[in-house]
């Protein structure tokens, strides 16, 4: 199951974020910060899990990246 989700997190999420990283990476980290939270949001959101899990846990378990790794 976590093989489907990460493709679907995959095609929707991080391609629109890979696609505008190098605007958004350089930005203020208050614009960024707003980007974080609602990509973490969505990553809860495709694998239904409460707002409280821990977001760590879920990058490493997916082999996903985060806004800054992603900008690296």
């Amino acid at each position: 199951m976590n093989k489907q989700l990460r493709i679907i997190y995959i095609s929707l999420v991080q391609s629109i974020i890979s696609y505008g990283i190098y605007i958004w990476g350089c930005t203020y980290d208050i614009h960024l910060n707003n980007l974080k939270i609602t990509h973490n949001k969505l990553i809860r959101f495709i694998l239904r899990l409460p707002s409280c899990t821990n977001i760590i846990s879920i990058y490493n378990e997916l082999k996903i990246f985060n806004i800054d790794r992603l900008f690296k």
